[in-house]
């Protein structure tokens, strides 16, 4: 990779609709934050205009802001304190820094689905990124055991290996009634006792028109780290408080929240 690297002062709304030199809602200006621009690049998987830099390494965003941040998926991502997660039922555990990664975690205590628990101490990590849950198989086969146990339609072949539970159900009603049988999953959380619940559209995925698969996967040779993908963060309001050193995640209606403000360089 090859390009150009430079600093700017970058400019933030502080609540929606402020502007520079507002006496009540000023922008907030953050001098001297690098930036790059790739003129050249091989070996990428995918095309983008740009990337944001959110883990903990030096040269990243958040590194050089010292900010709290958080997103709803698919929907605006704030920093200071448009990023608090007020919605109820809110979750917060403190951030966990697994040794050699520069990546947010926490630690996943045990998987409850009804009335069953599975017990299996993790970290696991939380990757905006990563489209699938990743788990160790000691945790995903009793899952997906206990979750065909719920959900009483024929199951039918994965149209991707990797994905271990997939069922088709017919039309709109189908899938109606398909997510209707899908038990909550809760993810319970070590350390302060909180738990995260997901809903049926994070526990599954249509992967291909009308199959819906268990968007969950054991880790890998290839893939080792376990990691809660994107799809279990659909609806969800996550909020990192890099200070205190806790993460906060919350059932949110991501489709209703305001608009990303302009960032600019």
């Amino acid at each position: 990779m090859s390009g150009l690297l430079s600093t700017e002062t970058f400019t933030f709304e502080s609540v929606p609709g402020g502007c520079y030199g507002c006496r009540d809602n000023p922008n907030v200006l953050v001098p001297n934050v690098n930036f790059g621009c790739s003129t050249s690049a091989t070996n990428l998987s995918f095309v983008t205009d740009g990337i944001v830099g959110l883990n903990a390494a030096k040269g990243s965003l958040i590194a050089q802001l010292g900010a709290t941040f958080g997103w709803s998926a698919s929907s605006a991502l704030n920093f200071g304190v448009r990023a608090a997660v007020a919605e109820p039922g809110a979750a917060t555990t403190p951030l966990v820094r697994p040794h050699g990664y520069a990546v947010y975690a926490l630690e996943l205590e045990s998987v409850r689905i009804g009335n069953a628990i599975f017990q299996h101490l993790s970290n696991i990590i939380i990757d905006s990124g990563s489209t699938l849950t990743y788990l160790h198989k000691e945790l995903l086969d009793p899952i997906v055991a206990e979750l065909s146990r719920h959900i009483t339609l024929p199951r039918v072949p994965s149209p991707k290996k990797l994905l271990p539970l997939c069922y088709r159900p017919r039309g709109a009603v189908g899938k109606y009634w398909f997510n209707k049988a899908v038990p909550d999953v809760t993810l319970q959380l070590a350390i302060f006792g909180q738990a995260v619940t997901l809903m049926p559209e994070n526990a599954f995925a249509e992967v291909q028109e009308g199959t819906m698969c268990l968007a969950m996967a054991p880790v890998t040779v290839e893939r080792p780290v376990v990691t809660l993908g994107n799809i279990a963060q659909q609806n969800m309001h996550v909020g990192y408080d890099l200070d205190k050193g806790t993460v906060t995640i919350a059932l949110a209606n991501c489709a209703r929240s305001y608009n990303s403000p302009p960032v600019h360089g």
